[in-house]
Parts: structure tokens; sequence; C-alpha cells
């Protein structure tokens, strides 16, 4: 019950009296002035062991190092990463079901990305076979174009090692 009463208190409790502090400094002073007070004291009461001040250091130190302080870390690592896993999804989700207006099909290809995949793969002819209708497969399509011998030689000159030409 005394305890409900703690936050109405607005006084400490303890009184000095009136200049107290102003005259405190005057009067130790004025003890420690007089010299018979000086010549009672036959010993300061205090002993210091020997050796005590060049071995302190090391004292203290030795007791500091052996007591490491815990460290409380401000975020948890852990459940951070969980966080930012859910957050990657979340975007993740939003960017392939919702923003899905760009279609990729195979009009929308270039040409050259195209003949690199089929460069870069190792397709022959029995794997392009299935895509490929009986219009496309057409012997007239192959047959029939002509190439001029100009052109032969510039390609190549432009695309193959004349030496290997040579040697072989």
């Amino acid at each position: 019950m005394k305890n409900e009463k703690l936050h109405n208190i607005k006084t400490t409790g303890f009184k000095t009296p009136n200049d107290y502090f102003d005259s405190v400094e005057d009067s130790v002073f004025s003890k420690l002035n007089e010299p018979q007070v000086l010549e009672n004291t036959e010993s300061p009461g205090f002993k210091v062991p020997k050796n005590y001040f060049e071995s302190l250091d090391e004292i203290i130190l030795s007791k500091v190092d052996g007591n490491e302080s815990k460290v409380i870390p401000f975020f948890k690592w852990k459940k951070m990463a969980y966080v930012s896993g859910i957050a990657a999804s979340v975007i993740l989700a939003f960017n392939l079901f919702i923003n899905n207006s760009n279609e990729v099909t195979f009009d929308n290809l270039e040409t050259a990305s195209i003949e690199t995949y089929l460069m870069n793969e190792d397709l022959n002819a029995y794997d392009i076979a299935p895509y490929l209708g009986n219009v496309d497969l057409n012997s007239d399509n192959f047959v029939e174009n002509s190439i001029n011998a100009s052109d032969i030689e510039d390609y190549l000159l432009q695309n193959s090692d004349v030496e290997h030409l040579i040697t072989d």
C-alpha cells in the first residue's frame, strides 16, 4: 500500500542547513590548515603492497580480457532472411502472374537468336524434322536456289581461314 503513493512524492526527504554548500569548502580547508590535526596522526592508516602500482595494469587487463560481454544483436539475421525471402517471393509472384502482358512467341524472337540457339545446340536433322511440316521440307526450297560464284567467294574469304583451305 505504501508503494502506491511513491509517484506522488515531491521532496527527497533530505535537508541541508541554509548556505551549507557556500561555507563547506572554507570549513574543510580551515581544518586541514590547523597544525595540531596533522601532528596527531601517526600514520595515514593505509598501506600499499610493494610493487602494487607496477603490476596493477597487468592485473586489471587480465580480469578485463577474461570477461567478454554478451553482444545482443539488434536484428536477428535468421528472421531477416525469412522476411527477405518472403518479400522476394511476393515480388516475383507479382512480376510473373500479374504483369504478364508481354508473352513470348516464336514471331517475337529475332532470327539471330534462333540461329545462335541452333548453332550452340548439337541438333541434327532428325531432331528438327518433327517441327517442320511437309510444306517446309519441299525439295524445291533447297534445289532451285541459285547462288552466284562471287557470293560464295566472298563468304569463303570472310568466314574461313585461307591457309586452312590451301593445306586441305
